[in-house]
């Protein structure tokens, strides 16, 4: 018996296929804010997500869809820069000061402090002008205007400047945050990169170690798209 497909049918399925990537951008898990010190309440988007998710969302952008920010463990009072090892394609997510001012705030409102700008970015090939970042924001999350602070000026992420900037006006997903063109985008100056020994700090982990290359979002997406080809097969 050859089964049809109505076009009401196709179209679920089509959007079934089209809903899979963001099924995946939703794999995003980070710290909650465990500060008893100071209040975090203003540093949250409209979402009610944390400094913590925020950073690990926008991080998502570069290492795929499924992503996760490790909480600071005993002995770590912040989250370093990146390490030489990063991958090369990561480094506009991780060299600007959006990357910094979030993973600052992280520390923050979780009992830590704030790494120098300095130290931050010292293994960086390239640096990012202030307040830009080379992504669209993702699906899923808003970033607040404070995330926009200078702090390339300062040398360091403060918390009554961010404070007082405040959440409004946010960005919203698809839009860009001052996206850099190629004349925006600067050089280290240094001929070597040398690592400073800094606290150790986790980062950016999947299945307990290393950055997330995706591979559960590869096993969401090719199990719904899956999915999505027998179903389209029985009413074909």
């Amino acid at each position: 018996m050859q089964w049809k497909m109505s076009s009401s049918l196709a179209a679920i399925a089509s959007l079934f296929l089209l809903l899979a990537g963001d099924l995946v951008v939703a794999q995003i898990d980070a710290p909650i804010c465990t500060d008893k010190v100071l209040s975090w309440g203003w540093s949250f988007n409209s979402l009610v997500q944390n400094p913590c998710l925020i950073a690990a969302y926008m991080m998502s952008t570069c290492y795929g869809s499924v992503l996760t920010l490790n909480p600071l463990g005993v002995g770590n009072t912040h989250y370093a820069g990146p390490s030489r090892e990063e991958d090369l394609e990561a480094n506009p997510c991780w060299c600007n000061t959006v990357t910094y001012n979030l993973l600052s705030a992280c520390s923050g409102c979780q009992g830590g402090r704030s790494l120098l700008w300095t130290q931050y970015h010292q293994n960086c090939t390239r640096i990012l002008e202030p307040s830009t970042f080379s992504n669209p924001v993702p699906v899923g999350t808003r970033v607040p205007q404070w995330v926009l602070q200078d702090t390339s000026s300062s040398g360091i992420w403060s918390y009554s400047s961010a404070q007082l900037i405040g959440d409004t006006p946010e960005i919203f997903p698809g839009e860009l945050i001052n996206t850099p063109t190629t004349s925006t985008i600067r050089t280290t100056t240094s001929a070597s990169l040398t690592i400073v020994p800094v606290p150790t700090s986790p980062s950016f982990t999947s299945s307990g170690s290393g950055l997330y290359k995706g591979a559960f979002a590869g096993l969401v997406v090719c199990g719904v798209t899956a999915i999505a080809a027998i179903f389209l097969s029985l009413f074909s």
